[in-house]
């Protein structure tokens, strides 16, 4: 899950993304986000997005133009070992 400026990493065995565009697009409030990974066997994720006309930080009342939003995120799940059993 590397974009053309990021170093190669190990491919994700899940990865989900998503990606929209407006013409014109307005906040009417700060939006609030967050994304995070839970779960077990413990994992290694990631999530990038990239976004055309669209400031990291969109203030209200803002109209924005010609909006392109694309979001990926990934994970390589690792195996827990199961006891040994004994014979």
């Amino acid at each position: 899950m590397s974009g053309p400026d990021e170093p190669e990493q190990p491919l994700a065995d899940v990865e989900i993304g998503a990606a929209a565009s407006a013409r014109k697009l307005r906040f009417r409030n700060k939006p609030q986000t967050e994304v995070g990974f839970a779960g077990r066997p413990d994992q290694e994720s990631d999530s990038h997005t990239e976004r055309e006309n669209l400031p990291e930080e969109v203030e209200p009342g803002i109209i924005y133009r010609d909006v392109r939003v694309r979001w990926r995120a990934g994970a390589r799940i690792g195996v827990e070992e199961l006891p040994a059993e004994e014979g």
